[in-house]
């Protein structure tokens, strides 16, 4: 078996059921998917320590993810160190570039998109959390709340990922640095 029999975009015809399955729980219209980052400790590498040092102060790699609402893994990127943004591990990846540059390969139409957190960049198909100094208002905050009932599948994925595969929570192996 292949990663891609695991790990798949959803095709054209199935985006509208998922979007409809999004939508049942916080009515938002057009969700494809939740995305989120989430570290990967690691073993200190020997050069370029204080790169892979995360907001946690621990040595980690990133995984950056987009799952669906049964909470599979539609899109996964990892290998950053955990000093990276997640905005940028977002723009250097493949995900990143096809959105910018060719939409269309994974959204049907305009109508479709991926919510991220507040570290992600506001696109025609990403929507990010508004950040806590803007959700000033009623109505901002309550957006937010949507999007949170939403981007909670995939912290819900990470856990299962890391409860199942035990060794992701620490991986004691050489990191070669290649940035």
């Amino acid at each position: 078996m292949h990663l891609h029999h695991f790990i798949k975009w959803p095709a054209a015809n199935e985006i509208p059921a998922l979007s409809e399955e999004f939508q049942q729980w916080a009515r938002l219209p057009g969700i494809i998917g939740a995305m989120d980052g989430t570290y990967i400790n690691i073993r200190a590498p020997e050069e370029n320590q204080k790169d892979y040092n995360n907001r946690k102060f621990h040595h980690s790699l990133i995984l950056l993810a987009v799952c669906l609402p049964n909470r599979s893994f539609s899109y996964t990127f990892a290998g950053f160190p955990g000093s990276a943004h997640d905005a940028r591990v977002f723009r250097c990846s493949d995900l990143g570039a096809i959105t910018y540059d060719n939409p269309n390969l994974l959204f049907p139409s305009p109508e479709f998109h991926i919510l991220g957190d507040s570290a992600f960049p506001c696109t025609p198909y990403i929507i990010p959390a508004l950040k806590s100094s803007m959700a000033n208002t009623q109505k901002k905050r309550n957006f937010n709340r949507k999007l949170s009932k939403i981007r909670v599948v995939i912290e819900h994925a990470f856990g299962d990922l890391k409860n199942t595969w035990r060794r992701l929570q620490y991986i004691h192996a050489h990191v070669p640095v290649s940035w």
